[in-house]
């Protein structure tokens, strides 16, 4: 769900990073990567949108067809 709350590739990249870390953590520590990166989420989804939405401004409105 944290994903489709930022910007599209953005998203899908912090996925996967999420889902290697965590394939490669011990099971003992996962809870807790699990709880950091949930923690982190709603500042890096912040950051994320800040960065895209002045991109999306110089592009300007989108064209249909």
């Amino acid at each position: 769900m944290v994903s489709r709350m930022m910007p599209g590739s953005a998203g899908r990249r912090w996925l996967a990073e999420a889902e290697s870390l965590l394939s490669e953590i011990a099971a003992a520590r996962r809870g807790a990567a699990v709880r950091s990166y949930l923690r982190s989420a709603p500042r890096l989804t912040v950051m994320m949108w800040a960065h895209e939405i002045p991109r999306l401004a110089r592009l300007g409105p989108r064209r249909p067809g």
